[in-house]
Protein backbone atom coordinates (compact mmCIF):
# COMPACT_ATOMS: atom_id res chain seq x y z
CA UNK A 1 0.00 0.00 0.00
CA UNK A 2 2.78 2.52 0.94
CA UNK A 3 4.37 1.95 -2.59
CA UNK A 4 1.55 3.13 -4.59
CA UNK A 5 1.44 6.33 -1.97
CA UNK A 6 4.39 6.68 -2.64
CA UNK A 7 4.32 6.07 -6.75
CA UNK A 8 1.21 8.70 -5.81
CA UNK A 9 3.36 11.42 -4.30
CA UNK A 10 5.98 11.26 -6.72
CA UNK A 11 4.16 11.55 -9.77
CA UNK A 12 2.69 14.46 -7.96
CA UNK A 13 6.28 15.99 -6.88
CA UNK A 14 7.32 15.52 -10.42
CA UNK A 15 4.54 17.06 -12.07
CA UNK A 16 4.52 19.61 -9.86
CA UNK A 17 8.37 20.74 -10.47
CA UNK A 18 9.16 24.55 -11.43
CA UNK A 19 9.67 24.75 -15.18
CA UNK A 20 13.41 25.63 -14.89
CA UNK A 21 14.13 21.97 -12.74
CA UNK A 22 12.64 20.16 -15.41
CA UNK A 23 14.05 21.93 -18.61
CA UNK A 24 17.09 21.52 -17.12
CA UNK A 25 16.43 17.70 -16.89
CA UNK A 26 16.83 16.98 -13.43
CA UNK A 27 15.45 13.46 -12.87
CA UNK A 28 14.93 11.53 -9.40
CA UNK A 29 14.38 7.64 -10.46
CA UNK A 30 17.10 6.45 -8.84
CA UNK A 31 18.47 6.43 -5.05
CA UNK A 32 21.74 7.57 -6.65
CA UNK A 33 19.84 10.42 -8.54
CA UNK A 34 18.39 11.39 -5.43
CA UNK A 35 21.68 11.23 -3.52
CA UNK A 36 23.42 13.39 -6.31
CA UNK A 37 20.73 16.37 -5.76
CA UNK A 38 20.91 15.77 -1.60
CA UNK A 39 24.64 16.45 -2.34
CA UNK A 40 24.77 19.51 -4.62
CA UNK A 41 26.64 17.58 -7.12
CA UNK A 42 27.11 19.60 -10.42
CA UNK A 43 26.63 16.01 -12.12
CA UNK A 44 23.15 15.65 -11.23
CA UNK A 45 21.51 17.14 -14.34
CA UNK A 46 21.15 20.66 -13.89
CA UNK A 47 23.54 23.48 -13.42
CA UNK A 48 21.53 24.93 -10.33
CA UNK A 49 23.00 23.39 -7.25
CA UNK A 50 20.40 25.26 -5.03
CA UNK A 51 17.11 24.15 -7.13
CA UNK A 52 18.74 20.13 -6.70
CA UNK A 53 19.02 20.31 -3.32
CA UNK A 54 15.61 22.14 -3.04
CA UNK A 55 14.58 18.83 -5.19
CA UNK A 56 15.68 16.58 -2.76
CA UNK A 57 14.75 18.57 0.76
CA UNK A 58 11.13 18.49 -1.19
CA UNK A 59 11.29 14.61 -2.28
CA UNK A 60 12.46 13.72 1.40
CA UNK A 61 9.94 15.52 3.52
CA UNK A 62 7.13 14.53 0.92
CA UNK A 63 8.26 10.78 1.43
CA UNK A 64 8.70 11.41 5.01
CA UNK A 65 5.57 12.76 5.69
CA UNK A 66 3.63 10.26 3.51
CA UNK A 67 5.69 7.16 4.96
CA UNK A 68 4.76 8.54 8.81
CA UNK A 69 1.41 9.34 8.06
CA UNK A 70 0.43 5.17 6.17
CA UNK A 71 2.80 3.03 7.57
CA UNK A 72 5.04 3.75 10.53
CA UNK A 73 7.74 1.60 9.24
CA UNK A 74 10.28 3.47 11.28
CA UNK A 75 10.47 5.79 14.12
CA UNK A 76 12.30 8.91 14.04
CA UNK A 77 13.71 10.23 17.07
CA UNK A 78 11.92 13.35 19.05
CA UNK A 79 13.11 15.40 19.07
CA UNK A 80 13.79 15.06 14.75
CA UNK A 81 16.86 15.07 13.04
CA UNK A 82 17.19 18.29 10.74
CA UNK A 83 16.40 17.51 7.06
CA UNK A 84 19.71 18.73 5.90
CA UNK A 85 21.24 17.00 8.09
CA UNK A 86 19.33 13.59 7.03
CA UNK A 87 19.82 14.45 3.50
CA UNK A 88 23.70 14.37 4.15
CA UNK A 89 23.11 11.05 6.12
CA UNK A 90 21.02 9.67 3.19
CA UNK A 91 23.55 10.72 0.34
CA UNK A 92 26.64 8.73 2.45
CA UNK A 93 24.18 5.46 3.00
CA UNK A 94 23.00 5.52 -0.72
CA UNK A 95 26.48 5.08 -2.00
CA UNK A 96 28.02 3.09 0.97
CA UNK A 97 26.74 0.68 -0.98
CA UNK A 98 26.56 -0.05 -5.20
CA UNK A 99 22.75 -1.66 -4.87
CA UNK A 100 21.07 1.34 -3.36
CA UNK A 101 21.89 3.82 -6.04
CA UNK A 102 20.39 1.69 -8.28
CA UNK A 103 16.79 0.81 -6.54
CA UNK A 104 14.09 3.54 -7.16
CA UNK A 105 14.17 6.58 -5.62
CA UNK A 106 11.06 5.95 -3.21
CA UNK A 107 12.10 2.31 -2.23
CA UNK A 108 15.75 3.31 -1.60
CA UNK A 109 14.81 6.52 0.70
CA UNK A 110 11.98 4.14 2.60
CA UNK A 111 14.93 1.60 3.13
CA UNK A 112 17.56 4.33 3.97
CA UNK A 113 14.96 5.59 6.90
CA UNK A 114 13.66 1.84 7.96
CA UNK A 115 17.63 1.22 8.70
CA UNK A 116 18.24 4.55 10.33
CA UNK A 117 15.34 5.02 12.35
CA UNK A 118 14.11 1.40 13.52
CA UNK A 119 10.92 1.35 15.76
CA UNK A 120 11.87 0.39 19.21
CA UNK A 121 14.82 2.12 18.81
CA UNK A 122 14.25 5.25 20.36
CA UNK A 123 11.42 4.68 22.58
Amino acid sequence: MWISAAIIATIAAVTALPASAAENGYTIRTAGELASLCAGDPESGGPDKQTGLTLCDGFLQGMLSLELRHERAFCLPSPSPLRMQLMQQFVTWARANPRRVSMPATDGLVEFFRERFPCGKWG
